[in-house]
């Protein structure tokens, strides 16, 4: 086995298990005390995740209108999704008419949304999302970013092309992150599971 399917075989079930110990302390009280936090609890944080909704349709529009309710009763300032933002070819014309507008409230209330590319989204090409400000993809693929005051940090992987420079760099960042060993307030994702991932 060559030494990068090697380092696959390893790495993408071990961010599978992140993810679920970062499940475990949600449902745990390891990220806050169960006493109510006041409002100005720096240690409390919240967000939402979802994916393959880039539709434009109706039930897009009504999920952005869910989404916004839920924010107004469960505070949140941060999204996370999971590819397949803009169907069918991730043509990047389509981004107002299938991003902006179905969650033109979210993005006025100061939410910020953070991708990862699906496999329809890399049909016409990867720099359209990468660059578009409102995904905060900062020009690349893969990327980390850190949230709640330093309370946790996320990976986003590129499960589309998964090549020798991302799980370098991945390995590096997940060694060098502020947050190694404080399991677990490090939540890695990507589009696909990490066992299909594996096979690409």
């Amino acid at each position: 086995m060559n030494p990068m399917k090697q380092r696959q075989h390893i790495l993408l079930p071990l961010l599978s298990l992140i993810f679920v110990a970062f499940i475990f302390a949600l449902s745990g009280d390891v990220l806050s005390k169960q006493t109510a936090p006041s409002q100005n609890d720096s240690a409390k944080f919240g967000f939402i995740t979802f994916g393959d909704f880039g539709t434009g349709d109706s039930e897009q529009y009504e999920l952005g209108k869910q989404m916004m309710r839920w924010h107004r009763d469960h505070p949140y300032d941060t999204a996370l999704l999971l590819g397949d933002n803009i169907y069918n070819d991730g043509d990047p014309a389509d981004i107002p008419a299938k991003f902006e507008k179905p969650y033109a409230e979210l993005l006025k209330s100061g939410i910020k949304f953070y991708a990862v590319l699906g496999n329809h989204d890399v049909r016409k090409g990867r720099e359209g999302q990468i660059n578009y400000p409102n995904f905060n993809m900062g020009g690349r693929s893969y990327y980390s970013f850190t949230k709640g005051d330093g309370l946790v940090e996320f990976f986003a992987i590129d499960s589309t092309n998964v090549d020798e420079a991302q799980m370098q760099w991945l390995e590096g960042a997940l060694a060098g992150s502020k947050l190694n060993g404080r399991w677990p307030s490090s939540i890695t994702r990507s589009t696909h599971p990490p066992e299909l991932t594996d096979l690409i």
